[in-house]
C-alpha cells in the first residue's frame, strides 16, 4: 500500500461544478490542445502546493524536453524526503529516509497531463466543457477551464491555464457535490529555454541504496485472452488496454483491464491471493480503490472515479471458465 500511496500522490487533477453554464466545447478544445502541446514541449522549473485529504505537500518539479524525449523530476520539499524521476518508459521512486529506490518499467503518466481524445465532442455525452473567468495565479494571468461530469460515475476538473503558454498553473478535482478532493497550485513557475540535464538526475549513490527493479514479464494487446470479465461497467467506459504480467519467478500471473471514457479511467487487477490485500474501500485524494476476494484470487479496482464506481465494477468481476489460462 505504500507504493500505491506514493503513486497516488503524483496524480493531480481537479474539478468544480457550478450549475447552468454554457457549453464551450470548441474554445475549450483550443485551450486544452495548447496545454497538451506546452506540457510536451516546454522546459520548466516550478514549485507547487498539493492538497489532498487535509494534507498539504510542497513539491518542486523540473521538466526537460530533449530531442522529443521527456524527463521529469519531482522533489518533496516537506515531510518525508522522496523523489520521483519520470522518463518516457519508466518511473523511479526514491525514498532517502529508508535508503530505498525502485524502478517501475510501466509507461508512466505525466504529472499534469490529461489524456484527452483528439475530438472532444466524444466527451460531450459524459461531460460539459466550458470556459470560466480570467484571474491570476502566482502573479500570472490564467484562463479557467471547467470539465463538468454529467452523471455520478465520474468526477470533474477545474484548470487554470496561463494565458500565454496554456501551462496549468492550478488544478482542482472535486466530487459532483462540490467536495474538493485535490488541489495543485503553483507558487512559482519558470519557463526556460534550456535546463541542465543534471537537474533531473537522482542525487543518490546506487551502492548505498537498496534497489528494487520491476522484472515482471508484461504482455499488452487488445487480443489477449483473459480469464476474467466485468459485468457492470458505467455507460461510456470501454476497454482501453489489456495487460498480463507474469512474475519474475513465473509463479503467478496478474491480469489488468484498463477502462476509459476518453478522460477518466480505472483499472481492474486480478491476481493470486496473498496476505495484506485490500478489502473494501480506500482512497488517496481523487483516487478510489476497492478490493475483494474471489476464491484464491484478489480483485482490485483503482481509478480517478468515485467510490461507488469502483465498487460497482469490483463486485461484478466474474471468472470465464472457457478462457481459463494454462
Amino acid at each position: 500500500m505504500k507504493l500505491l500511496s506514493s503513486l497516488l500522490l503524483l496524480m493531480v487533477v481537479g474539478g468544480v461544478v457550478p450549475p447552468a453554464i454554457a457549453d464551450d466545447t470548441a474554445e475549450v478544445q483550443q485551450w486544452l490542445t495548447r496545454m497538451s502541446d506546452a506540457l510536451r514541449s516546454k522546459n520548466y522549473d516550478g514549485t507547487f502546493i498539493y492538497q489532498h485529504d487535509d494534507v498539504i505537500d510542497t513539491m518542486r518539479i523540473i521538466h526537460i524536453v530533449s530531442d522529443g524525449a521527456e524527463r521529469e523530476r519531482l522533489i518533496s520539499l516537506n515531510g518525508s524526503a522522496r523523489e520521483v524521476i519520470r522518463t518516457d518508459d519508466s518511473v523511479t521512486f526514491i525514498m532517502p529516509d529508508k535508503k530505498t529506490a525502485w524502478i517501475d518499467r510501466r509507461s508512466p503518466q505525466a504529472t499534469f497531463r490529461l489524456d484527452l481524445p483528439m475530438d472532444l465532442d466524444t466527451l460531450s455525452p459524459f461531460y460539459k466543457l466550458t470556459l470560466g473567468e480570467r484571474s491570476r495565479v502566482a502573479g500570472l494571468m490564467v484562463q479557467e477551464v471547467l470539465i463538468i461530469p454529467r452523471d455520478r460515475y465520474r468526477r470533474g476538473y477545474r484548470l487554470f491555464l496561463e494565458t500565454d503558454t496554456a501551462l496549468p498553473m492550478s488544478k482542482e478535482f472535486m466530487e459532483s457535490n462540490g467536495e474538493l478532493l485535490e488541489r495543485i497550485l503553483f507558487t512559482r513557475l519558470d519557463i526556460l529555454e534550456s535546463i541542465d540535464p543534471r537537474w533531473v538526475e537522482p542525487k543518490v549513490k546506487g551502492e548505498s541504496y537498496t534497489w528494487k527493479i520491476d522484472s515482471d514479464e508484461t504482455e499488452t494487446g487488445t487480443d489477449l485472452r483473459f480469464s476474467w470479465r466485468v459485468k457492470n461497467v458505467p455507460v461510456g467506459f470501454t476497454v482501453d488496454a489489456r495487460h498480463r504480467r507474469m512474475s519474475a519467478d513465473r509463479s503467478s500471473i496478474r491480469e489488468q483491464l484498463v477502462f476509459s471514457d476518453g478522460l477518466s479511467s480505472f483499472s481492474v487487477y486480478v491476481e493470486p491471493l496473498v496476505s495484506n490485500t485490500l478489502e473494501g474501500h480506500t482512497s488517496v485524494g481523487s483516487i478510489s480503490a476497492f478490493g475483494s476476494k474471489d476464491g484464491q484470487y484478489q480483485v482490485t479496482v483503482v481509478g480517478e472515479v468515485p467510490a461507488h464506481t469502483v465498487e460497482l465494477v469490483g463486485t461484478s468481476v466474474i471468472f470465464n471458465e472457457e478462457n481459463k489460462l494454462d
